[in-house]
């Protein structure tokens, strides 16, 4: 009697809810990433009744974090995607494998394979929600280059246009001219070099965008950049917002 009650709580564990495959997980995980997916594969264990691993939820906490910290914090396109990749195979391997013998003899007792449907739908919803979010990081972040110098408490960004002499040659200067000093305050300036002029971006606080006092700085700036710094060469200065996107341009025309 004791093994047929048994018997029958078995059946109704195992027969009640369908479970996904753990070969699908592999596969979605490849197309898409683990994210989502280990959603389902934790969605298993609490179908089956059974404990959540810890160790489970711990791995795929560890591989998530590292793959955002390749994704914000490594500069190197190339290891940051094959840091994220890698995750993405290996967590994905991780659940085929944790859950192919539970699955295995969920089927054997009988039990049903869950619809692939759910699964692939919420993975096309992260991917499109995941770049969507990506495009607009970018978005905001398209004027700020990567590589940048520290000068006292004060930061020059360049980009690829322009040689480090230059940007050591500008940051003395501002050194000198007394725009960058110590304090708690930081400067930030970006130095590019596009068609033939050099493009001197500093962020300022929107309330200076009109300041005339500030904007008297900037043109003697725009002065003796051209004549000190570039040898002459045409020098734009871009007042810009915090993300140096264009406010104002200070040129010759100007003067």
């Amino acid at each position: 009697m004791d093994i047929i009650e048994n018997h029958s709580d078995y059946q109704e564990q195992y027969t009640v809810k369908p479970l996904w495959n753990p070969k699908y997980f592999f596969i979605l995980t490849l197309i898409f990433t683990y994210i989502p997916i280990s959603i389902f594969y934790i969605w298993n264990f609490i179908r089956l009744k059974k404990k959540i691993w810890n160790q489970s939820i711990i791995i795929i906490l560890a591989a998530t974090c590292l793959t955002v910290i390749s994704i914000f914090f490594i500069s190197n396109e190339f290891i940051a995607k094959v840091i994220g990749m890698t995750m993405s195979f290996g967590l994905g391997q991780y659940m085929k494998v944790t859950q192919e013998p539970l699955y295995k003899e969920h089927i054997e007792r009988g039990g049903k394979s869950a619809s692939y449907i759910l699964p692939t739908i919420i993975s096309i919803v992260f991917t499109i929600a995941f770049v969507a979010v990506m495009i607009w990081s970018f978005s905001i972040t398209k004027n700020i280059p990567e590589n940048y110098k520290v000068y006292l408490d004060d930061e020059i960004y360049y980009t690829e246009h322009v040689k480090s002499e230059e940007v050591d040659r500008l940051g003395e200067f501002l050194i000198e001219e007394g725009f960058f000093f110590e304090d708690n305050a930081t400067v930030a300036v970006k130095l590019d070099y596009e068609n033939n002029i050099y493009h001197v971006s500093i962020m300022i606080d929107e309330e200076y965008y009109d300041d005339q006092e500030v904007n008297d700085a900037l043109r003697y700036l725009w002065y003796r950049l051209t004549e000190d710094v570039f040898d002459g060469d045409p020098v734009r200065i871009h007042i810009t917002d915090d993300l140096f996107n264009i406010i104002k341009t200070i040129n010759e025309s100007m003067m």
